[in-house]
């Protein structure tokens, strides 16, 4: 059964060689989702490193990426309601998603 959905959006690199991400992680039990922008020289693996660290498997989590150039990456970047840092995303974030007591 999978657990957790994380969708990540990939920037193009940009002019200096930057390349940015955010990530939408669902649980798959209560549908509530949480934002997590990873900011520059990252990717959604941060956030699925988290969940493995917990002691979910890979069968728990579906991963997805899409790249996409920089100035739509930033218009939907913009979009996003309070997208948490990824430095300040725990385990217990992650595990409230699955509790239904975070709705972001």
């Amino acid at each position: 059964m999978i657990r957790f959905l994380i969708d990540t959006t990939v920037a193009k690199p940009d002019i200096y060689g930057n390349c940015y991400s955010y990530s939408i992680v669902t649980s798959t039990k209560t549908g509530n989702t949480i934002a997590i922008n990873s900011g520059a020289m990252s990717s959604g693996g941060n956030v699925t490193a988290i969940l493995r660290r917990v002691g979910f498997e890979w069968s728990e989590i579906h991963y997805s990426e899409s790249v996409i150039p920089i100035r739509q990456f930033n218009a939907r970047l913009a979009g996003l309601a309070d997208p948490v840092h990824e430095h300040l995303v725990t385990a217990v974030t992650l595990l409230a998603l699955e509790n239904g007591k975070v709705k972001v």
